[in-house]
């Protein structure tokens, strides 16, 4: 305990290990768990380790698809001759150009309803599939069915080493065209097909090129293509460290940063590039949320609708994003959103988010996260518009590196980033709630006021012109200390850099 009543000072500003909702409170309260958070709720991570409300999404076409239409797949697609073209597929059987002043155009339509689109750029074409019609290519000018005879019922569609491999529904067959033509699937021709181990119990789920190998993501483990040309082509098993866990959906996968990213029913899983015994090890990303996968909480992910998930990753903003149901609505209402600088875990709630893709934005020229609605709208993540409101919050818990020590706060200094003329909402708990605490409006603009002339203590923001301090005098005593920052307003950003705590002991907690 430390000595006498003198006044301690407990510093936090890092939330880098961001939303742990695995981890029992008390134990986050600890000095190695310190830099989680207990909520985060449309935040994101700034590289210095503070939090910031996340910005807006605005609507991209300027009239619906249909207020029932499930955009389902969409995809960029740059030809060799610069002209690049946004393309998505509906539920209700359509692809559709999506023009840069917002208006859409009808590609095709009168296909089978009810379906989810893949897409890949091969040879200056876009290859579509939904797993029910024959592929269709699209060049920039027409939508025809691909030549040949590939899969009539192709599914997921990728491009790896110079061919096209696609996958069936309810099926373990990988097809392959022959080099360079994705209208030639004559096995003279190099081209072909293999079983991925068909008696395994589970389908062919997922596509994922990597580096120098294709990943195949099965129901019950994934595998790997390797090799060059159907001559040396092998697939063999990804034996992990610990049990394997199989892909639920065709959607939710994607190669970034040297690693494979999918997700499983018990998670979203990392086959990471780092090469032990010989092979690739199998873990989990998603361990500190993993109460969105644990059947029967407060948090869970509806498990039966995983097949449907949505995944991309965010290379411009540095984030991966996983589109899945919580609300038990059978649409896709929630991102987990996890910074791959920062390793933090932020939720995202209360989305439209039939799929993700990378697109242009046509208004500055920038790649952004286009998300396909249940609602006929396609909206672009990450803008500043501020027709929505958000509710931005972020929780924080210590014993003030005090374990065992009833405490008296005196004051807390909570340092934001100076916005605008708006205020976030300060709440303050001792122990869970159980005693004290108070609420406080925090003003993020900085003003003019002078010290020692107009500026008055514990009214008036202290700190360099894009600095704020804000201090609050508590009242209450406990060994625990919670403190929750949170703004709903539409347009009003706010980024939390971290706090201070003046507090003096009081006297050893009795447990038992």
């Amino acid at each position: 305990m430390p000595s006498g009543r003198s006044l301690q000072v407990y510093r936090a500003f890092s939330f880098r290990g961001g939303l742990d909702v695995k981890t029992s409170p008390l134990a986050l309260a600890n000095r190695r768990t310190q830099d989680r958070l207990t909520l985060a709720r449309n935040m994101v991570y700034t590289t210095s380790g503070g939090v910031t409300k996340r910005f807006d999404q605005a609507i991209y076409n300027t009239t619906s698809l249909g207020a029932a239409v499930a955009i389902t797949g969409g995809k960029l697609f740059r030809r060799s001759n610069g002209n690049v073209y946004n393309v998505c597929g509906t539920d209700d059987g359509r692809l559709v150009l999506l023009n840069t002043d917002g208006t859409t155009t009808n590609l095709a339509t009168g296909l089978t309803t009810g379906r989810q689109w893949t897409f890949a750029v091969y040879n200056d074409l876009l290859l579509c599939c939904n797993g029910a019609d024959a592929p269709r290519k699209y060049d920039g000018t027409t939508v025809s069915t691909l030549g040949g005879s590939p899969p009539s019922d192709a599914q997921v569609v990728v491009a790896h080493q110079n061919r096209i491999f696609m996958t069936q529904p309810s099926s373990s067959l990988l097809t392959w065209c022959a080099l360079n033509n994705e209208e030639n699937y004559t096995a003279a021709n190099d081209a072909g097909s293999a079983q991925v181990m068909r008696n395994d119990g589970s389908q062919l789920i997922g596509l994922v090129p990597s580096i120098n190998e294709l990943i195949l993501l099965k129901g019950t483990r994934p595998y790997r293509l390797q090799g060059t040309a159907p001559s040396t082509y092998a697939i063999t098993n990804i034996v992990p460290t610990t049990g394997s866990v199989g892909a639920v959906s065709f959607q939710a996968n994607f190669f970034a940063l040297n690693d494979v990213l999918y997700l499983s029913s018990a998670g979203i899983t990392s086959l990471g590039t780092t090469q032990q015994f010989g092979d690739l090890k199998e873990r989990f990303l998603s361990d500190l949320i993993s109460l969105y996968f644990t059947p029967n909480t407060d948090f869970t992910v509806s498990l039966n609708q995983l097949s449907a998930a949505v995944a991309i990753y965010d290379a411009q903003n540095s984030r991966f994003m996983w589109g899945v149901d919580v609300n038990g609505d059978a649409q896709n209402d929630t991102l987990l959103v996890s910074d791959t600088f920062t390793k933090g875990w932020s939720v995202w709630p209360s989305q439209s988010c039939a799929s993700l893709w990378i697109a242009r934005n046509a208004s500055n020229g920038q790649e952004e996260v286009f998300m396909g609605g249940y609602d006929g709208f396609v909206r672009v993540l990450n803008r500043s518009a501020s027709a929505n409101t958000i509710d931005g919050s972020a929780r924080h818990i210590s014993h003030l590196n005090a374990p065992g020590i009833e405490k008296s706060p005196r004051h807390v200094f909570l340092y934001f980033s100076e916005e605008g003329n708006y205020s976030v909402i300060v709440d303050t708990k001792f122990d869970f709630g159980r005693s004290g605490g108070q609420t406080y409006t925090a003003s993020l603009l900085a003003g003019s006021k002078t010290l020692g002339v107009d500026w008055t203590m514990g009214v008036d923001p202290l700190g360099r012109k894009d600095q704020i301090i804000k201090r609050i005098d508590l009242s209450g005593v406990g060994e625990f200390l919670e403190i929750g920052v949170r703004n709903t307003a539409a347009g009003q950003p706010f980024t939390w850099l971290g706090y201070e705590v003046l507090w003096r002991p009081r006297r050893l907690v009795r447990r038992g």
